[in-house]
């Protein structure tokens, strides 16, 4: 409540500031046109008064039409003093200190301006403390991240070469896999496409056994090269001078050109004594891959000359060569060992299946023994040393395993890819120089991203849950699988915080699926096997699995859907009855060996029971309705060509 003026009451004017403050204050004052000095200059007051009313009115530093306002006020005060019959000394001395009433003054008329103004003010405030507290933070993140550097303390190929260098000489296979694809041909352009699918009814077949007889001293080297104990090839970042020439040659590339693309591929590629495990350079895999394919091909050729020892040294030789792609310690060899197992698995299958009496009762034992030596188990002991070697090259190092990321850090990432998020188009600094670029995104993902121990711990972490599930029974896992439940984590807190978890992360349960499904097509090959011992004693296939005795088989595969042993049934056909094995499949249903109606003739994908039951009420259903056929193999798909 505004006390009321001395002029209004009668009483005796107050002296002083406090006077002044009791008077009742005008928003918006009439004649904002005047000035101070103007006010000023029309009053019949004493000069020392209105010095001292301009200049507390200029200090109170207020706004224009503020100030005129004070200025009215003041001067009605200190005329109301003069006619009271006070001095102008005793007036200027009772108002106090100008500087003292100015801020009380200012204070006084602050409080009286509108709220929004107020509102506003406080709102420029809090974004005044808030950017000066982010530019600290930027500061202090920007110096952390441009000042210091990665200490690169572990030389991990070294730590993965130096078992490799014990192994003698003599137990290496890889210098006779080397020397095997050093002496390859070019494959013919006719057979590229279908390659090692050529059939002996196909009018390409006698240009395949062409490429069979001059890949024959191949041949030969592989089958000496599988039967050592070690694959025993070195790890390098380096390229093999006459493998990347050889490989250029068997692509087409004139010796001219392949010598100058060796040339600029080693320039893109910096030498280091202790270089980045992400440029490792695994050839041994591809060319594995067409080995075995070369050997499939050269099975068909001694299936149809009724070549039996041919035929089985090369299966073994396929079930050896597999084995030998795991022995770099990566996921990639696990799968391209798979990849071979299977085809190995496959292609005695259908030798099985088409001619069951080529082999010898010794033989189907021995191919017995080499398909059931499983493959092996699925490891992610690589990609933690890949990742731990990318991490010392990306954030600093506290003594503690623990750090920040680092600016050289930050632009390594960007020399493996063009950008983090996946589609580059979706890159937001897309265009913008690296320079620019760091100045902003390094010190926003210093203090934003996960510390380096914190990034190691949640992928070794994910890294192990995936170990425990492929630990696990099929038919018992959890429904959550490895992927599902990193995608859900990632989808809460770790697109921003953990970008280089979720680049480098392998599709765990991809792998797992992998090892899962190669297993069932090689279980029912060795009930296949055993099932026509068994006919080769008694005459018949057995009625059942249960008749099989331990000796042809110690125990029926399980099925990976549901934990039960494998289906099996006798099916009549034109040659009499023949065993029919299978897996119940996704939807868990017995269906008497119906197949699923596949036209890609893919194996089924893995899921839960669960999902299974949803997915059956959509309008797939039938892509997962049926039976998985793992016995006969699939009737080869008639090729049509116009030249031979």
């Amino acid at each position: 409540m505004t006390p009321a003026s001395p002029r209004d009451s009668g009483a005796p004017a107050p002296g002083g500031v406090m006077a002044f403050l009791s008077r009742p204050i005008t928003l918006f004052p009439p004649g904002l046109s005047h000035t101070p000095t103007k006010l000023l200059a029309d009053t019949a007051l004493p000069a020392p008064i209105t010095s001292l009313i301009a200049r507390v009115a200029r200090l109170t530093r207020l706004w224009p039409g503020e100030k005129l306002d004070v200025t009215r006020e003041l001067i009605a005060h200190f005329r109301d003093g003069i006619e009271a019959g006070r001095s102008p000394e005793d007036l200027a001395r009772e108002f106090g200190d100008p500087v003292d009433a100015a801020r009380l003054i200012r204070r006084a008329k602050k409080r009286c301006r509108p709220v929004a103004w107020r509102a506003m003010r406080r709102t420029l405030q809090v974004a005044l403390l808030l950017f000066s507290l982010v530019a600290a933070i930027y500061s202090f993140a920007a110096a952390r991240a441009f000042m210091s550097h990665p200490t690169i303390a572990r030389n991990y190929l070294d730590e993965l070469n130096a078992p490799i260098a014990r192994v003698p000489d003599s137990d290496r296979a890889w210098p006779l896999y080397r020397a095997a694809y050093l002496a390859l041909p070019a494959l013919p352009k006719d057979l590229a496409a279908d390659f090692p699918n050529i059939e002996p009814s196909d009018p390409r077949w006698p240009l395949a056994l062409d490429y069979l007889a001059a890949s024959a001293k191949s041949l030969d080297l592989v089958r000496q090269g599988s039967t050592k104990p070690a694959l025993g090839r070195p790890l390098s970042t380096e390229f093999d001078e006459g493998l990347e020439l050889h490989t250029q040659f068997l692509a087409g590339v004139e010796p001219d050109k392949a010598r100058e693309n060796l040339r600029l591929a080693r320039n893109a590629m910096r030498s280091e004594p202790n270089p980045p495990l992400i440029n490792l350079l695994l050839p041994h895999l591809g060319q594995g891959r067409h080995f075995a394919r070369l050997l499939a091909l050269d099975i068909e050729a001694a299936v149809n000359s009724g070549d039996a020892a041919r035929a089985a040294t090369d299966l073994e030789t396929m079930f050896r060569l597999s084995a030998h792609m795991s022995h770099d310690s990566f996921l990639i060899g696990n799968l391209v060992e798979l990849a071979i197992n299977a085809l190995a698995c496959e292609t005695l299958a259908r030798v099985l299946a088409e001619n069951p009496s080529l082999f010898t009762d010794d033989q189907l034992v021995a191919l017995a023994h080499a398909a059931a030596r499983p493959p092996s188990p699925i490891s992610f002991d690589g990609e933690v040393l890949q990742f731990d070697d990318i991490l010392q090259r990306v954030y600093s190092d506290d003594g503690h395993g623990d750090g920040h990321l680092t600016a050289d850090g930050a632009r390594l990432l960007r020399s493996y890819a063009t950008s983090w998020p996946s589609n580059p188009d979706a890159d937001p600094w897309r265009g913008v120089s690296d320079r620019v670029r760091d100045t902003f995104e390094v010190p926003f993902h210093s203090v934003v991203g996960a510390s380096r121990k914190e990034n190691r711990d949640l992928y070794k972490n994910f890294l192990a849950r995936a170990a425990a599930y492929a630990a696990i029974e099929p038919w018992n896992r959890p429904e959550l699988s490895p992927d599902a439940e990193f995608e859900q984590f990632v989808s809460r807190a770790g697109r921003v915080r953990y970008p280089l978890v979720r680049i480098l992360m392998p599709a765990l349960s991809n792998a797992v699926w992998a090892c899962d499904r190669a297993a069932q097509p090689r279980g029912a090959l060795l009930v296949a096997i055993a099932c026509e011992l068994y006919k080769r004693r008694f005459s018949d296939y057995p009625p059942s699995l249960d008749a099989l005795p331990t000796s042809l088989l110690s125990q029926v595969p399980r099925d990976v859907f549901d934990g039960k042993p494998m289906r099996y049934t006798l099916r009549d056909t034109p040659r009499g009855a023949r065993p029919v094995i299978y897996s119940v499949g996704p939807d868990r249903k017995d269906d008497a060996a119906r197949p699923i109606a596949n036209p890609n003739r893919t194996p089924p994908r893995w899921m839960s029971a669960q999902q299974a039951r949803a997915e059956l009420q959509r309008a797939k259903a039938c892509e997962i309705d049926g039976d998985w056929i793992l016995w006969p193999p699939a009737p080869r798909t008639p090729k049509s060509t116009d030249t031979p």
